[in-house]
């Protein structure tokens, strides 16, 4: 049994276009649009070896002038009939889609890249440049990053994806390595910065007694480290830090129990912002429910201290809330 039964339709359009030839099919490539282009030149090119007895099957009505012979597709001889077909810089563009171009893995650490990040640096490109970029993400990224920035912009990214027409390859080259050496390195070093939010973050689960060891150990052993660890870390006291308004949403997300266990001992500054966004009612009953705690052990305590900053943290991610300031805020402008 021949080959054909299990070839698809873009493999048997191949094959016969292969068979074809350049003078025979190109009438036949002239009616396909770039999209059944690129279907059937990657078919062709993953075609391999097509048996004579399936090429028969295939050209029928053409087996006087194909006989018996066979085709082999592969990357080369589809180039070269593309190069005999169209213009040389639409050929190369479809071989790259093909072959995947050699820019290809800064698309995909862009498509790792968070929305708002690339959102951010889309809003300072040309709005040519970010249409280009924006037709090379997955449309589920792009139709997030485009929620993202300001609607003058992403009216005018829109309208310039609408008509952007064939890229030249030069231009895209040119872009992936503007990618490559700008925002790649920035982001390798927003990654690192990330790394030391998150050991920030895993301190913060400590208690008191494992946090001090731990970061006098980390101190000794790298202290700029450790002190750049300490100012990313949100402790307790520093809910009094936040907005009222902030602060507000934070206290009646957390248990009363939990509060009032974790105000019991709290730095007067702290308990006295806590208590300053509550009702007269509520705040009465928050005192008496501290008060009839009695004395409890410092390990609970913390346990309770660190529930309520994980309440922050959590609503801070989901961007409820303002948490506390990082490194980088000094240079955001805000518009």
């Amino acid at each position: 049994m021949s080959q054909l039964k299990r070839m698809s339709g873009p493999e048997r359009a191949a094959t016969l276009l292969l068979t074809l030839g350049h003078e025979k099919g190109k009438e036949v490539w002239e009616q396909l649009d770039d999209d059944e282009i690129r279907i059937v030149s990657e078919a062709m090119a993953r075609l391999g070896s097509v048996d004579p007895a399936t090429v028969e099957d295939l050209l029928t009505d053409f087996s006087s002038r194909v006989g018996s012979a066979a085709v082999m597709g592969d990357y080369e001889r589809t180039e070269r009939l593309l190069l005999q077909l169209m213009p040389k810089d639409r050929a190369e563009l479809i071989m790259e889609e093909i072959r995947g171009p050699a820019g290809r893995d800064i698309w995909q650490k862009l498509s790792n890249v968070p929305d708002q990040t690339l959102a951010t640096y889309l809003k300072n490109e040309h709005p040519q440049t970010a249409a280009v970029i924006l037709t090379k993400l997955d449309e589920s990224q792009a139709a997030r990053v485009l929620a993202n920035l300001p609607d003058a912009v992403a009216v005018e990214v829109v309208h310039r994806v609408l008509v952007l027409g064939t890229i030249p390859r030069e231009v895209l080259q040119r872009l992936e390595q503007t990618l490559r050496s700008d925002f790649v390195s920035a982001l390798a070093t927003r990654v690192k910065h990330d790394s030391f939010e998150k050991v920030a973050r895993i301190f913060n689960q400590f208690d008191s007694g494992t946090e001090a060891r731990v970061m006098n150990a980390m101190h000794q052993a790298d202290a700029e480290a450790a002190a750049r660890i300490r100012s990313l870390m949100f402790v307790f006291d520093d809910l009094a830090k936040l907005s009222r308004q902030d602060l507000q949403l934070v206290v009646r997300a957390v248990k009363s129990q939990d509060l009032a266990l974790a105000l019991k001992g709290a730095a007067a500054p702290v308990k006295e912002a806590v208590l300053g966004t509550m009702s007269e009612r509520a705040r009465a009953m928050l005192l008496d429910e501290i008060s009839m705690l009695g004395p409890q052990r410092l390990r609970d305590v913390d346990k309770a201290q660190q529930t309520v900053i994980a309440m922050a943290e959590a609503m801070a991610d989901d961007g409820r809330i303002i948490l506390r300031k990082t490194e980088d805020d000094d240079a955001v402008l805000v518009e």
